[in-house]
């Protein structure tokens, strides 16, 4: 079991990196089994590369709920313990279950 710290990010709010930017729009405790998973929706855009333009939503999981926001960082931002999701079965099955809810996100990454 690998277990993780995550630092919840701002909803709404223009996080830049070296080719453009993302937004976390919300996040969701997933129920999967007698455990959640932590999912992250957001829009990433790459317009600060020499090569090309885009953008996309995605859904991030960091994993299953170990803690939900139980501390906080030295930026007075929550963070959560997860344990992260490393079998592929057990990962199919949890992107089937976000494309029911119908986000409508272009990709669905694992932590």
């Amino acid at each position: 079991m690998a277990k993780k710290k995550y630092v919840h990010i701002e909803p709404d709010k223009e996080n830049r990196v070296i080719a453009g930017h993302y937004e976390v729009e919300k996040e969701w405790r997933l129920p999967v089994g007698d455990r959640e998973v932590l999912c992250i929706l957001g829009y990433a855009c790459w317009d600060n590369t020499c090569c090309s333009a885009g953008d996309c939503r995605y859904v991030f999981v960091p994993g299953y709920i170990i803690q939900y926001k139980n501390e906080m960082d030295e930026e007075g931002r929550f963070v959560s313990q997860v344990e992260r999701i490393m079998d592929e079965e057990e990962q199919k099955k949890i992107k089937m279950l976000i494309k029911k809810k119908g986000e409508n996100a272009q990709l669905i990454q694992f932590f």
